[in-house]
């Protein structure tokens, strides 16, 4: 029976037999789509293979203690967590966004004690930053438990699942193993493997289609290579024989097929085991999906649309890197996707996550019954009201619509969305063309209705009439100056970009694209604008925009084409808002059963500043939660997920504030500061240690 010992041997193992490509990714972000679109974007940070006991023995051959390992993995951490300036620097920088997921792909270490020690600094260490770490065990994690080496205690592949999953519950860290999990920015829920298997392909897509992302996970094992598998030491004595490998490898795969048999045309989905997709999967892997792994210590990445493998940072048995690496998800994705052309009354909430999901921000406050309309990949949406009328909805916004029949607005909106993309086509390419100017010149290019930004206060507007461009600068919506040209602008307040600017012009960039209005001649040095009457017609425009964007009516006008033909539709109203999701449960990632004793992940705490003068009224959005609490005092939050606001009224004004805001567990409620301040509450951490609830 052969072995795996040796770096030399662990480097041949490759993708041979399977025609896998092979490339080096030189950059360090990798994003799906380049797009307008503001889609909601999630970070993905990944790394495998850090074998910790490896290093740790090199260095100690005589062994090392708990003392030890612990100031080894501090070190280690700060590999993982940062990256030098420069080669030759000793200084260092933090990469990591804020609410970013790090996913692990096993082998940490053979050494219980080692990756536990790890995970748990690790896990406080991306917490700070509102982190979410997943981890999946790789081989060499069933190789010790509890300090016996290469398992000769003989414990089970379950014994070694629950011990680890038992850690990860009480340290905040998600663990896979044959599970599903469902997230939502920094929101997580699992659902057990089992309850997928024998869940219905109905129950699974209602429950798992309102969710921005998909990840599934576990070692993944390898009873599809006939090579290096159980037979050849992977799992030393925890896993003896191939055909036990071939059973463990079954167990995930029954899982993995019945999520490709549901989601297989899904872009939303993330795959994370430690093997390779070729150790336990039949066949290609899916294109839509994003596959994660290690094992193997090589840097082997393919993203193209066959397939997409992120692995490229493994670390191996005696190389130290530094860094994690990153892939941005920017997935548009569609919740309701799986209803058919219909009519359907949805939850408030439901309406809120299809905009989220397609990073659209919405704060909406009014009540009432909603309709979503959707044909034929269009939607609109309605309120309505307690008059009993019907209004269409611009996110939050209402507005009164030419007919209160259903049946009519669902036959019209389809010659409707035709309308609005026929007659915004050459305005909407015109958009582009000066986006992309922008950008030539190292501006931001965001379009936003007729406006396109170069930063966040230097904008060009474009009438939709003329095509004419006027160039300004904005502190507010009041407040704006206009210049006869973009290179007066970018002379008083973007001079960094001039350079690229007049290339661009020498090359006769502006004058082949741009109109610039000849009424801004008079003064080269601005000239003060106060009028707020380009946002008008911008709102419109954005309006119009979104049916093209994200295929949503936002305005409606009167389609010109006769609509009898479609007089043989019979519409239905179906009532969405109370679907019963069948026998799928929830749960979430750090929470068991109370028999065992294991806490439940804390919510925020709220501490009101001494110095405020009235109590603060907090509540919690989509909740019944409701507290008053006076000056000095602390109060605890239930746990509902970072996505969510919570509202302070301090004498009768709302201050709004996000969950995911809070990177250390507590936040601090300060007075209002000054006149100019709305009368809105500030609010900061507070880093100071908490009293006991």
């Amino acid at each position: 029976m052969t072995r795996i010992d040796t770096e030399k041997e662990l480097g041949e193992y490759t993708w041979e037999d399977i025609g896998y490509p092979m490339c080096i990714r030189l950059d360090r972000r990798l994003a799906v789509k380049d797009s307008e679109k503001p889609c909601q974007k999630h970070i993905f940070y990944y790394v495998s293979d850090l074998h910790l006991d490896n290093k740790l023995r090199m260095i100690y051959p005589n062994g090392y203690n708990q003392e030890i390992i612990n100031r080894y993995v501090k070190e280690a951490i700060l590999k993982v967590m940062f990256r030098p300036v420069n080669y030759s620097s000793q200084e260092y920088l933090r990469e990591f966004s804020y609410g970013a997921t790090v996913i692990i792909c096993g082998d940490i270490s053979g050494d219980y004690k080692v990756t536990t020690t790890f995970l748990s600094e690790f896990t406080k260490e991306i917490k700070q930053y509102g982190g979410i770490p997943i981890f999946v065990l790789g081989n060499h994690e069933y190789w010790n438990l509890d300090g016996v080496v290469f398992n000769k205690e003989g414990y089970s592949v379950k014994d070694i699942v629950n011990k680890y999953r038992k850690f990860c519950q009480e340290n905040d860290v998600v663990f896979l193993q044959n599970d599903v999990l469902l997230l939502d920015g920094t929101d997580a829920s699992i659902v057990d493997g089992e309850a997928v298997l024998n869940a219905s392909d109905s129950d699974l897509v209602n429950v798992f289609s309102e969710h921005e992302y998909i990840l599934f996970g576990g070692t993944g094992f390898s009873g599809k290579n006939r090579k290096y598998n159980a037979d050849s030491g992977l799992y030393k004595n925890t896993i003896r024989s191939y055909d036990e490998d071939r059973r463990y490898t079954e167990e995930f795969d029954r899982l993995y097929q019945k999520m490709y048999s549901v989601f297989g045309k899904y872009n939303n989905v993330l795959v994370v085991t430690h093997n390779p997709p070729r150790d336990w999967l039949s066949g290609p892997p899916c294109p839509n999906w994003v596959y994660f792994h290690g094992h193997t210590h090589q840097k082997e990445f393919v993203f193209g649309p066959e397939m997409k493998i992120l692995a490229d940072n493994q670390w191996g048995w005696t190389k130290t890197r530094n860094g994690l690496k990153c892939y941005v998800a920017d997935v548009e994705t569609d919740m309701f996707r799986h209803y058919r052309d219909g009519v359907y009354i949805i939850t408030k909430e439901q309406y809120l996550n299809f905009l989220d999901h397609k990073g659209i921000y919405c704060d909406m406050k009014r009540d009432g019954q909603i309709v979503m309309l959707k044909r034929e990949g269009f939607y609109l949406f309605l309120l309505k009201k307690t008059d009993s009328k019907y209004y269409l909805l611009e996110g939050g916004r209402v507005h009164k619509m030419p007919t209160q029949s259903i049946e009519q607005i669902y036959r019209d909106m389809i010659h409707v969305a035709a309308k609005i993309l026929d007659r915004t086509e050459s305005r909407r390419e015109y958009l582009k063309q000066v986006s992309d100017f922008v950008k030539s010149i190292g501006g931001s290019g965001r379009i936003h209705g007729s406006i396109v930004d170069i930063d966040l206060m230097n904008h060009l507007y474009v009438n939709m009439l003329d095509g004419q461009i006027t160039p300004y600068y904005a502190t507010d919506i009041v407040n704006k100056v206009v210049y006869p040209d973009i290179k007066l602008l970018l002379k008083a307040h973007k001079k960094n970009l001039l350079p690229a600017y007049e290339r661009s012009i020498n090359m006769g960039g502006e004058k082949s694209l741009l109109i610039i209005n000849p009424l801004l001649s008079a003064d080269p040095n601005g000239t003060q604008y106060t009028d707020t009457d380009i946002y008008s017609t911008s709102k419109i425009m954005s309006r119009l925009q979104y049916t093209a964007d994200f295929n949503i009516i936002r305005q409606w006008v009167e389609p010109e084409l006769d609509t009898t033909i479609d007089d043989e539709i019979q519409v239905e109203i179906i009532d969405k808002s109370h679907v019963i999701k069948g026998p799928l449960t929830l749960r979430n990632p750090y929470e068991i059963s109370s028999e065992t004793g294991v806490r439940s992940p804390k919510g925020v705490t709220i501490y009101a500043d001494p110095s405020l003068d009235d109590s603060l009224h907090i509540s919690i959005e989509g909740t019944q939660f409701e507290v008053t609490t006076g000056p000095g005092e602390f109060v605890s939050l239930p746990s509902v997920g970072g996505k969510r606001k919570i509202l302070v009224n301090y004498k009768g004004v709302e201050t709004a504030i996000l969950l995911n805001m809070c990177i250390l567990g507590a936040i601090q409620i300060l007075p209002p500061a000054g006149i100019d301040s709305g009368r809105f509450v500030r609010y900061k951490n507070y880093t100071r240690p908490l009293p006991d609830f």
